[in-house]
């Protein structure tokens, strides 16, 4: 199988998240674009829940907002790591097709 059709038969939705998130291989012009923006987005809502806490300052919005928090946090991370990684995520894909 070629690497279209792996990536039509196995990787489809994989695909689409990842070139919406800009760590799909072979995105040079709009990747740095995509990428600033799930990070304004990400750090943004970040904003918005730490002044929630700030502004209503109650035990209950701290707790309900802090998994929120985590979580986008972790997000970050994760985006960031694959970033970090994209170079080998652009060689391992051929290696991958060749397993199919």
């Amino acid at each position: 199988m070629n690497r279209v059709a792996i990536e039509k038969r196995f990787l489809k939705i994989t695909k689409i998240f990842a070139i919406l998130s800009g760590i799909w291989p072979g995105q040079n012009k709009i990747k740095f674009l995509l990428w600033a923006i799930v990070h304004i987005t990400m750090v943004s809502s970040v904003i918005v829940q730490v002044a929630r806490i700030i502004h209503i300052g109650t035990l209950e919005v701290v707790l309900e907002q802090s998994s929120f928090i985590g979580a986008i946090i972790l997000m970050i991370i994760k985006h960031g790591n694959y970033i970090l990684n994209a170079k080998k995520v652009r060689k391992f894909l051929p290696i991958m097709t060749r397993y199919f």
